[in-house]
């Protein structure tokens, strides 16, 4: 099995901060109800319906759009003091065991075509 692996990437943030209450708490306005739908969830086909959504050139270049690019985001780790190319090795360690586990259904999907 190859890997590849491409320099750049995109990254997808949520509209809202993500909040530690629980599945339990109910909200107490509707308003609050609206921004916890967006605040888990980084999917565009609903993220973009989200009031705060910003996917502008200005917010882009900024470094503050909902879609950004994973240089855009290292950059910002690398400023908050995050090693980034320990924080590489961990994610090319994560996507190579998670091939190792579903190698074995690929072989077989692939032989059954």
């Amino acid at each position: 099995m190859t890997i590849f692996w491409h320099d750049e990437g995109l990254a997808r943030f949520a509209t809202q901060e993500y909040s530690f209450s629980s599945p339990s708490d109910k909200p107490n306005k509707a308003e609050d109800l609206n921004a916890r739908q967006y605040a888990h969830l980084t999917n565009y086909a609903i993220n973009k319906d989200s009031e705060t959504f910003k996917i502008s050139q200005k917010d882009i270049a900024a470094g503050k759009s909902s879609k950004r690019t994973l240089k855009t985001v290292y950059d910002r780790l690398e400023k908050n003091g995050v090693d980034i190319h320990l924080l590489k090795l961990k994610i090319a360690d994560l996507i190579i065991k998670t091939m190792m586990a579903v190698q074995p259904d690929l072989v077989h999907n692939y032989r059954m075509c």
